[in-house]
């Protein structure tokens, strides 16, 4: 069983530091690292059980590098990849000045072109604390509509104009193709926004405040996993797996 790596570095800023002094992306990724000590399943891969855990990736080809996780399949043994960007605050529009979110998109893309990519089995996206519902709602039903969708022709239909796509969806869907056109240079084909939104996950992670919802699922998985002697010490080592999610961009 693998651990989480420790390759490379960034900085912090304040906006994602938690009241403990763990940043958002620490705590995004201690819990990936609960999945990974407890032997389970984790949001984004399921049913997947996680083997490993990396974070800052990028000196080695990967363009989505703050937390990436592979997992296997018990049935068949088959691998799969998540790859993501942590963001604390997320918006979904193409706007020039919205930089974290045309950020995410580009860097989706860039590692769709990456060789070792599986189609149709790994997935890349972004992990948020806070954005807009509405948005956040619209964006996921794309993504599952792109994957039970067996053709780019198939998938654009759900957006005619009598269809059940909302301006909402319109809108969500016309972002991610500006911010493609951006990033390609041209008019991106129906076939690859549809082969981008098909690999896409959006997860929301309620972190870092008391009443956190993933932090207390993630002390709970912990819990179950502890001798009866040690279930009390669930939040100290969730603690702990945090502190070590902070340190590991501070070897290098």
């Amino acid at each position: 069983m693998s651990g989480i790596g420790d390759n490379g570095c960034i900085m912090t800023s304040s906006e994602l530091t938690g009241g403990a002094g763990f940043t958002y992306e620490d705590a995004v990724t201690a819990s990936y690292l609960v999945a990974l000590v407890c032997g389970t399943t984790a949001v984004g891969l399921t049913p997947r059980i996680i083997e490993r855990v990396s974070v800052q990736q990028s000196s080695f080809g990967e363009p989505l590098d703050d937390v990436i996780i592979d997992a296997i399949a018990p049935s068949n043994n088959s691998t799969a990849r998540l790859s993501l960007q942590v963001k604390r605050k997320l918006i979904i529009s193409s706007a020039n000045s919205n930089t974290d979110f045309r950020q995410v998109i580009q860097q989706c893309w860039d590692t769709l072109q990456n060789d070792g990519f599986r189609d149709g089995t790994d997935r890349v996206g972004a992990v948020t604390g806070t954005i807009a519902e509405a948005t956040f709602r619209a964006f996921i039903t794309i993504c599952e509509w792109a994957r039970a969708s067996q053709s780019a022709n198939i998938f654009m239909h759900r957006f005619l104009p009598d269809s059940n796509a909302s301006q909402t969806h319109r809108s969500v869907l016309n972002a991610v193709r500006d911010i493609l056109q951006d990033v390609t240079g041209s008019d991106p084909s129906d076939d690859a926004v549809h082969r981008l939104f098909r690999h896409l996950v959006l997860i929301k992670l309620d972190l870092l405040h008391e009443g956190a919802t993933a932090e207390a699922e993630a002390i709970a998985s912990l819990q179950r996993s502890l001798i009866p002697d040690h279930v009390g010490r669930a939040t100290e080592l969730w603690r702990q797996l945090c502190g070590v999610c902070q340190q590991s961009c501070r070897v290098h």
